[in-house]
């Protein structure tokens, strides 16, 4: 096997060719290493367009593909060498791409399969080749916040009406958009991954929480897409149609500035999934709000479990509630003293994008010794 030319970086972040800030960018701080070990970093529409062009080979590229991106896909069947393909995003969302990995598409396209833990269950993928992901890495540009207790409002939730777990009628009535669409909508009912997804989705849960703490005037909504609640089920559209015109999220322009003034966030992932935790705690932490969380128990153990409200441990939304009421204002204080002091600590290090990108270029460096 010839040593690469370089890397093709193949995902959906745009590839920034100035030096990216610690902590922005995975791609960002994986070309960093790349260039101080003698390799170039492209992206994968940018690998594509030089071979293209015939100023270089698809060989000449060792491939990091960051989900199952299209742009990858390409350069391996061009002949490039496939290092790792990664999943960090939620399962709900990258079912197709699950289903895959479990059926072994992707074991002769790369060398290793970076996932969480959960993708690997009945999978084919040989023990050797899975690295699993600890926690999908989040992202911080600037200090964490911190306003005062006592002028905080009660309860926030940022969220954009999405509903991953559904099975939906076309939008458009075109006849391109609407095949397109029942194309898809049937490959989810032949994916495992959708209905494992389906069965153990969260959603739901976070839209009933809103109707829950709105009947009692005590969160706010932002996000986006909240107009088109008729993708909702009955239920909920029902639910939402009975808080009238109080009910009025509004789009968020500083998700972090948001929150810290806020005493608590909801936090809930979009479904209950064997190892994945996605950025939603540490957000809060950054923001100074204490997180109330439902998600898969893995997240126990990653971050200080004093430092987060566990939803999944009541009995319904009026015992929560009662438990946020009645919380004291030094404990209160502890547990965001708790979460911030957790940002600073080497533990926290591991949560962020650049330990992703040290896994990946590890995964290179173990492989160097054939090129």
């Amino acid at each position: 096997m010839s040593r690469p030319w370089g890397f093709a970086y193949c995902s959906s972040e745009r590839y920034q060719k100035s030096p990216i800030p610690y902590g922005e960018s995975i791609s960002g701080i994986f070309s960093e290493m790349a260039a101080r070990d003698g390799f170039a970093t492209v992206s994968g529409r940018e690998a594509l367009d030089l071979c293209r062009k015939g100023d270089k080979k698809a060989s000449d590229f060792l491939v990091v593909a960051d989900e199952d991106c299209g742009f990858a896909r390409q350069l391996v069947r061009a002949g490039a060498q496939g290092l790792c393909m990664i999943t960090r995003e939620s399962p709900a969302v990258r079912w197709r791409a699950i289903d895959k990995i479990r059926s072994g598409v992707f074991n002769s396209d790369y060398r290793y399969i970076v996932a969480w833990s959960g993708v690997f269950d009945g999978a084919s993928v040989p023990e050797e080749r899975r690295v699993v992901l600890e926690h999908y890495p989040y992202k911080t540009y600037q200090d964490a916040f911190f306003e005062p207790w006592e002028g905080r409002r009660f309860l926030v939730m940022v969220q954009g009406l999405r509903v991953d777990h559904l099975l939906r009628l076309p939008d458009s009535m075109m006849p391109s958009i609407a095949l397109r669409h029942l194309r898809n909508e049937a490959k989810k009912v032949l994916s495992p991954t959708f209905w494992q997804c389906r069965r153990n989705e969260l959603q739901t849960r976070k839209f009933d929480a809103a109707i829950y703490f709105s009947k009692k005037g005590l969160v706010d909504v932002f996000g986006y897409d909240w107009s088109m609640r008729e993708r909702l089920p009955r239920r909920l559209r029902a639910g939402f149609a009975g808080l009238g015109s109080s009910f009025a999220p509004q789009p968020c322009v500083d998700k972090f500035a948001l929150m810290s003034g806020y005493r608590f966030a909801i936090a809930f992932e979009n479904v209950i999934y064997p190892g994945y935790f996605s950025e939603k705690i540490m957000e809060c932490f950054v923001a100074g709000t204490i997180p109330v969380y439902w998600g898969h128990g893995s997240w126990r153990g990653k971050c200080p479990e004093e430092a987060v409200i566990d939803a999944a441990r009541f009995s319904g939304w009026e015992e929560l509630e009662m438990f946020m009421r009645n919380m004291p204002q030094q404990k209160a204080m502890e547990m965001i003293r708790s979460g911030k002091a957790f940002l600073e600590s080497e533990s926290a290090k591991r949560l962020m994008p650049n330990h992703l990108a040290n896994i990946v270029f590890s995964l290179f460096k173990e492989s160097s010794r054939e090129f």
